[in-house]
This record gives C-alpha cells, sequence and structure tokens, in this order.
C-alpha cells in the first residue's frame, strides 16, 4: 500500500496537516486489510521516514528512524509518524499479520496530475537547465546495486534495506 503524505504543494500549512491525513490513511487501510483477512501488507513509507538526523555509511536498519525535532519538514514528520503507527498496529492489533516497509528515496514515473512529487520536482528543475537547485538541496543520486532484507525474528516483521554505491 501506498498512503500518501499531502506534499508541500498542497493546502496543507500546519504539521497536523500533513500528519493526521497520513497517519489516518495508514491505520484505515490496515484496519481494512486485517478485516479482510490479509497476512501481509508491503507498506512504502520514504527515506525521509528512516534518515533526518542520522547520517550512516552503512546501510539503514529497522533500528533508524528519523529524529523529530523543529528542523524536520512537516512531509518528513508525517512519513515518519505514519510508518511508525504502522508498526504500532501490527504489534498492538494486527494479530498474525505482517508487515514489510520499503523506504525509497525517490519516486519516478509518469505525473499524472499537477500535483507533482518533490523527487519530480527536482527531475524537472534540472531539466529546466537549472540544475543548480540539486546542490543547493543537497540531494545526490546513486545506483541501486542491491536489497537487503533485514526480520526481526521474534514478530516477523521485515524492513527493506537499499545499500547504494
Amino acid at each position: 500500500m501506498h498512503t500518501a503524505s499531502p506534499t508541500p504543494h498542497t493546502n496543507a500549512k500546519t504539521e497536523d496537516d500533513f500528519v493526521v491525513p497520513a497517519k489516518n490513511g495508514v491505520l484505515f487501510v490496515l484496519r481494512a486489510a486485517k478485516k479482510a483477512g490479509v497476512k501481509r501488507v508491503v507498506l512504502t513509507s520514504a527515506f525521509g521516514a528512516v534518515s533526518y538526523g542520522i547520517w550512516k555509511n552503512t546501510p539503514y536498519t529497522e533500528e533508524d528512524w528519523t529524529v523529530l525535532n523543529d528542523s524536520v519538514a512537516p512531509y518528513q514528520s508525517s512519513k515518519t509518524i505514519s510508518e511508525r503507527t504502522a508498526w504500532d498496529f501490527i504489534q498492538n492489533e494486527g494479530y498474525g499479520m505482517e508487515l514489510s516497509v520499503v523506504n525509497p528515496t525517490t519516486v519516478m514515473g509518469p505525473v499524472l496530475s499537477n500535483d507533482y512529487a518533490y523527487s519530480i520536482q527536482l527531475i524537472n528543475t534540472c531539466l529546466m537547465q537549472k540544475c543548480y537547485y540539486y546542490k543547493r538541496e543537497g540531494f545526490i543520486f546513486y545506483r541501486m546495486k542491491l536489497f537487503k532484507v533485514h526480520k526481526n525474528p521474534e514478530n516477523n516483521i521485515f524492513r527493506i534495506g537499499i545499500l547504494i554505491e
């Protein structure tokens, strides 16, 4: 499932405008999945849920979470809180359900509306020959090399890490 958080180009103004829909969307889908008898859910979260406030030269694991403080943008906060909400649901209400989470750094593909995701905005800016944007924002794109799956044997919770070169 991918329960999208409001993007910075919506009418969302406060942190709650980002967090509440993201958190409620995750809970709505997980409760419906449980009611339908779904055993495994794959959640597309975001790298922003695990990486802010942490800089590593090793793969991120299920132990890594964005440090929520005033420097974290509302969108990243919403992704962090909604993913944590999903894990809490599985632990406390998801009896017998499994959750796997993918945390992509960018999402690329055809744009189906005028609400461009931040990843698409970066590419669009570069195509408009304004690539200085990358340097200003500190984005670096890497080539993905390998996926690694981390499984907690105590509760069958999975998290997929992407190794990059």
